[in-house]
């Protein structure tokens, strides 16, 4: 099943039923006076009573004491029992798959193992070898998440068309920058005619029509400069253009 998530799937602690796996080395103190199950994250007050860490914190919502003695308590004045602690760290549980491990490296064979329960963007808690089936056949988000995929498809496809519009018009308004660029700033050659000094003895000349002072381009046959005897001098001229 190709689905992609956003966030993984959350892995989900499961305490319930813990104290049905214990294999050996359990003992009446390591149980949660509340919910009856192996302390999780234990917290006790200062007479000693022990509670799984959640357990308190519910039990704080509704009066400020211990569901024991009743003596003033909050989470910050409960304390740890690194004893207990230790001694719970050494219990031997059982997983579903069969493997034996001590209780403190439950965290480390979870991150691994397909029988650990994980939650789904659906809310639902479920074994992480299950995982594929729901996908496939009963999660109520599969669908939604094919379509925020479609959307971000076309999402993508939309910027890549606006980004080749804005470079086709970059590329136009180069084009009509060239095109309209000084005559100075034409990459082309042009003449400049130099006229002998008129004869006093030559009327026509003297009468002739002013010649241009530059002609562009290469000069006819029959133009004026060449039939007057007019010398050439070809000029290339390059420049910075103020515009």
């Amino acid at each position: 099943v190709s689905v992609y998530f956003f966030s993984p799937p959350q892995y989900v602690s499961m305490n319930e039923g813990l104290a049905d796996r214990i294999v050996s080395g359990a003992e009446e103190g390591h149980l949660c006076s509340i919910c009856f199950e192996i302390l999780n994250v234990p917290r006790q007050c200062r007479n000693g009573h022990i509670f799984c860490l959640e357990c308190l914190r519910t039990a704080l919502r509704a009066k400020r004491e211990c569901p024991e003695c009743r003596v003033a308590l909050s989470l910050d004045t409960a304390s740890r029992n690194l004893i207990l602690e230790r001694s719970l760290a050494a219990l031997q549980i059982r997983c579903d798959c069969g493997t034996v491990f001590a209780l403190g490296q439950r965290g480390a064979h979870e991150a691994d193992c397909l029988y650990r329960v994980v939650r789904c963007l659906c809310g639902s808690d479920l074994r992480l070898r299950e995982l594929p089936d729901h996908l496939e056949g009963g999660c109520s988000v599969r669908e939604q998440l094919q379509r925020l995929q479609a959307l971000e498809a076309e999402n993508w496809r939309l910027q890549a068309e606006v980004d080749a519009a804005r470079v086709r018009e970059q590329l136009q308004g180069l084009s009509v920058s060239a095109s309209g660029a000084c005559v100075q700033c034409m990459p082309t050659s042009f003449t400049t005619s130099s006229s002998p000094a008129p004869s006093s003895n030559s009327t026509a000349t003297a009468s002739a029509p002013a010649q241009p002072l530059f002609s562009f381009g290469s000069t006819s046959a029959t133009s004026p400069a060449r039939s007057n005897g007019h010398r050439r001098r070809v000029v290339r001229r390059s420049h910075s253009c103020a515009r």
